[in-house]
């Protein structure tokens, strides 16, 4: 038994997650923003920008006040929760403090930057952005995209984004998941979304071959071994200060909790997928003169 679960409860029923949130620790901000750096152009959906923070490092921030609202910082935080439980490599991720004096700068100001919490992705530079994985071939890739699909899976995730490195042989990270969960809905998240969208799936598009089969075998056996507690333990990565109410984000652990068993068929299935596309490359590959 884990932390959060009772046995011959039925947590298929979301009713049963009420409650699983309260007394569990909530996180706060590590580091301070001390300096803007830079700035997306403002035609971007949460038109974040670069941060210098206290620790010396560079982070592109989310803030309180972004054009996509809460929704898109809820999904940042969730995301890279599960991904840490899957061993999914995104980049690097934390709460900041966004100050006051901060949000004063001109460039902020124009953006109506609110102070407060805010999600920090540490800057990965030289990069590539890309909207597709590739590169399958290169520094471990075949091994780390089949997570990748997992978490966009599992979260029924839109407006996939890639980052290559410019400096490590085109190693790749996911990174900005702002419509991840549940497919991004233009409107608030709510209970009654996730209760509609549950069993809701759009399967990954993209071509699987040259993935490590084994890769979709290893993240589909860690889906199949999450349990409720570390669901719970996911959503309360959502820091208290976003005023996110904790029966969204038990519903939310329930919505995921739900969603794991077929993500990890599907990642059974892509396996198959990804083996029989090698099989047949290097059949090709054979009949070469």
């Amino acid at each position: 038994m884990t932390l959060g679960e009772v046995r011959g409860v039925d947590y298929s029923l979301r009713g049963h997650w009420a409650g699983l949130l309260t007394g569990v620790s909530r996180p706060t901000a590590r580091v301070t923003m001390v300096a803007v750096v830079g700035v997306t152009r403002q035609d971007t959906a949460t038109n974040p920008f670069l941060g210098l923070g206290s620790d010396g490092q560079r982070y592109w921030v989310k803030y309180l006040g972004n054009p996509d609202g809460p929704d898109s910082l809820v999904s940042e935080r969730v995301v890279e929760a599960l991904s840490r439980k899957l061993n999914a490599p995104m980049r690097p991720s934390i709460l900041v403090d966004v100050p006051v004096e901060l949000t004063k700068d001109s460039r902020l100001a124009v953006r109506e930057v609110q102070p407060g919490v805010g999600h920090g992705s540490l800057l990965l530079e030289p990069s590539i952005e890309k909207e597709v994985l590739d590169d399958v071939k290169r520094d471990g890739n075949n091994e780390r995209q089949p997570r990748f699909i997992a978490l966009w899976e599992l979260c029924a995730g839109k407006d996939g984004q890639w980052l290559y490195d410019g400096s490590n042989d085109s190693q790749v990270w996911s990174f900005d998941h702002g419509w991840w969960i549940n497919g991004g809905e233009a409107a608030p998240m709510t209970v009654s979304a996730l209760d509609a969208t549950v069993n809701h799936w759009e399967a990954w598009d993209g071509p699987v071959g040259g993935m490590s089969p084994d890769s979709f075998l290893k993240v589909a056996d860690d889906l199949d071994a999450l349990t409720v507690s570390d669901f719970i333990d996911v959503v309360s990565s959502v820091p208290v200060e976003w005023g996110i109410q904790d029966d969204y984000l038990e519903a939310l652990a329930w919505w995921l909790h739900t969603r794991k068993s077929q993500t990890a068929r599907r990642m059974r299935a892509l396996a198959n997928t990804s083996s029989n596309a090698k099989k047949t490359s290097n059949r090709q590959g054979g009949n070469r003169p």
